[in-house]
């Protein structure tokens, strides 16, 4: 664990990197000096340090910004379609039958609106213990998959 974060600061200050933490612990590299070789760079060390993997660094050897902490925070809105009803969606994939056309808000079903909130989700998700240990499980693996590549390329 010390070795990877120490071995993490030396490629970082080689590279003219910052690595912080935001508010919600995901990894955030910032360049100093943006540049082609950088991006594949910075690419796979965000791959390989997102997620859990990323908790296990100590904070206290990455640098932090007061920036992040003083983000506004969005408020939450009801959502509404993004496009008005009666708009051609351009979904025609069989050639016989008619164009879908957008409906109405109220005439799609309620579990549609809580599909992109990520609350709704987590709170579905524990109410079936198995979904929520098979999306960890994937997620731990991901992650997993991620560091060994980011190590095989150092």
């Amino acid at each position: 664990m010390i070795i990877l974060t120490l071995l993490l600061g030396q490629v970082c200050l080689k590279r003219d990197i910052d690595v912080l933490f935001d508010k919600n612990n995901f990894l955030v590299v910032k360049n100093q000096t943006q540049t082609k070789s950088n991006n594949k760079f910075n690419a796979s060390l965000k791959a390989a340090m997102s997620g859990h993997f990323a908790r296990l660094v100590s904070r206290r050897s990455l640098t932090t910004s007061r920036i992040l902490l003083q983000q506004v925070k969005p408020t939450s809105q009801p959502v509404v379609s993004s496009c008005p009803a009666g708009t051609p969606l351009n979904l025609q994939i069989k050639k016989s039958g008619k164009e879908p056309v957008a409906l109405e808000d109220h005439e799609y079903p309620e579990w549609l609106w809580s599909v992109l909130d990520s609350k709704a989700q987590l709170q579905k998700l524990e109410q079936d213990p198995l979904k929520l240990r098979r999306k960890q499980l994937r997620s731990a693996n991901r992650d997993k998959i991620k560091q060994n590549n980011f190590l095989s390329e150092i």
